[in-house]
């Protein structure tokens, strides 16, 4: 993502079409995966809650 001012806006603009791309893929990627984790805590919160009330 870092830009040398004298190069024509074509080429810069394709190096940021690429780099907004790595950008939304990684974001997709960690957010699917904080998802996942959250659901996984989740299940086990709510399967351990009822023991939990128990004496």
């Amino acid at each position: 993502m870092i830009f040398i001012i004298h190069e024509p806006s074509r080429v810069r603009f394709g190096v940021d079409v690429q780099s907004l791309r790595g950008l939304s893929f990684l974001a997709r990627k960690m957010c699917a995966t904080f998802s996942c984790v959250y659901g996984t805590i989740y299940t086990i919160i709510k399967i351990l809650r009822p023991i939990n009330y128990l004496p």
